[in-house]
């Protein structure tokens, strides 16, 4: 048994895993298969353990969604005629998985026009908007995107975050 300063993560000592032990459930006396099972069970719940944490952080913090939740008034996307709640899913030729696709193909753009579809009221509209640089360099065209905490949505975003940050 071991008592931690600090009661996190995992402390497993098995008999027989650093000296010798007569008794037949000891680690040193498993045959290499099921040495290897318990090896892996360890490691595989590591990830899970990190799977969990990383939805219980995204479902508490949220996630974007392609759905537009504010436009700046005088901006670009304002004379373009976004409206809040429009989702996007095309810019130019590029379809549009998640809200790092937006800034991506506005940023791609470099300022020059691009042609946004979006989905508004189950139609689709095409929408031309100019980005303008702002002053940290980037180009914006004025729009905020809608932030989601949906808990089934949280498990396939923290197990995709989790993954990513794996890579």
């Amino acid at each position: 048994y071991s008592i931690r300063l600090f009661p996190i993560g995992g402390y497993c000592a098995m008999e027989g895993e650093d000296e010798d032990s007569e008794s037949p459930r000891a680690f040193g006396n498993k045959k290499p298969w099921q040495k290897i099972i318990v090896l892996a069970a360890g490691s595989f719940m590591n990830v899970v353990c990190a799977v969990l944490i990383m939805i219980l952080v995204v479902g508490t913090l949220g996630f974007t969604t392609t759905t537009i939740d504010q436009v700046e008034p005088s901006s670009p996307a304002s004379e373009a005629h976004f409206i809040e709640g429009d989702i996007v899913t095309k810019i130019d030729d590029t379809k549009i998985e998640n809200w790092n696709d937006v800034s991506i193909a506005f940023s791609n753009a470099e300022g020059a026009m691009s042609t946004v579809v979006v989905e508004r009221d189950g139609q689709l509209h095409e929408l031309k908007v100019t980005p303008e640089l702002s002053e940290d360099g980037r180009y914006v065209v004025g729009i905020t995107c809608k932030v989601s905490h949906n808990p089934a949505r949280a498990v396939i975003e923290g197990t995709k975050a989790t993954w990513n940050m794996t890579k």
